[in-house]
């Protein structure tokens, strides 16, 4: 199974040290043995991608190298070990202007099933996947209803813009498997039979590390941030939940989810 992962937080300079704790929550796959990692953040209200369909054996874990990057938002996909090649242009994540999305399917898409998009859309797609295509698809069901670069104006639009089109993509045969879709503020996933897990994050604090026998360093207290993990990978903790099968999940600034059929 290979696995996705949302990250969206307040403040990117605690990403290192809440990453370092919840690494050990969560079993990825080591990039270094997968069969291709993917990632991508939205830096400057840019979305940017930096894929590796053949990791080096030197690559950090995913949580690593989400806390190199000076991002809110970030998407990562790992690939099971032992897959077929993809080439890089069918490896998730995909991004759109503000907007990124991660799905582990990569199988074609049929030509015969391509959805009908405008061509400002279509013209962004670069690979055939069944992935990028239904990613492509919900972008286009935004756009009609004018929620692509102001989702927070209607977030209950959104979600009902991405059921559907999904639904569509469902009715027509085919499967998208779980998603993780995020602008630079919100984040929502879905659930299929292979079940999304989250994590909710209110306020942090950072333990400082003594300097010398028995220095007692100052801790550093956060209590406004906020941050969301969003996985299908393997959890430990009881502060996983998970997103109902077959249901979209979407978090307010509190972090509180609201959760929706397609």
């Amino acid at each position: 199974m290979s696995h996705v992962l949302g990250y969206l937080c307040s403040d990117p300079s605690v990403s290192a040290h809440l990453l370092r704790e919840l690494e050990h929550e969560v079993s990825l796959h080591h990039p270094g043995e997968s069969s291709g990692v993917g990632l991508g953040w939205i830096q400057d209200d840019r979305s940017l991608l930096r894929n590796h369909p053949k990791p080096p054996a030197g690559l950090p874990t995913v949580p690593m190298m989400i806390s190199d990057l000076p991002a809110r938002t970030v998407l990562g996909h790992v690939r099971a070990p032992g897959l077929p090649p993809l080439a890089a242009a069918n490896l998730a994540p995909f991004r759109f202007k503000k907007w990124l999305w991660v799905s582990p399917a990569n199988s074609e898409m049929p030509q015969d099933m391509l959805p009908e998009m405008p061509d400002h859309i279509r013209q962004n797609i670069r690979g055939n996947s069944v992935a990028e295509w239904g990613f492509h698809a919900v972008i286009a069901e935004l756009s009609k209803v004018d929620l692509l670069d102001h989702p927070d104006r209607d977030m209950d639009g959104v979600v009902a813009a991405f059921s559907r089109a999904v639904q569509h993509l469902h009715d027509s045969g085919i499967s998208l498997g779980p998603v993780i879709m995020a602008s630079n503020k919100r984040i929502m996933g879905m659930s299929t039979k292979e079940t999304l897990k989250f994590r909710a994050v209110a306020g942090y604090e950072i333990k400082g590390e003594p300097l010398f026998a028995g220095h007692k360093p100052r801790n550093r207290t956060y209590p406004a941030f906020r941050a969301m993990m969003i996985t299908n990978a393997p959890t430990d903790g009881a502060q996983w939940h998970e997103i109902p099968e077959n249901q979209i999940a979407w978090f307010d600034a509190q972090n509180i989810p609201h959760f929706q059929r397609p």
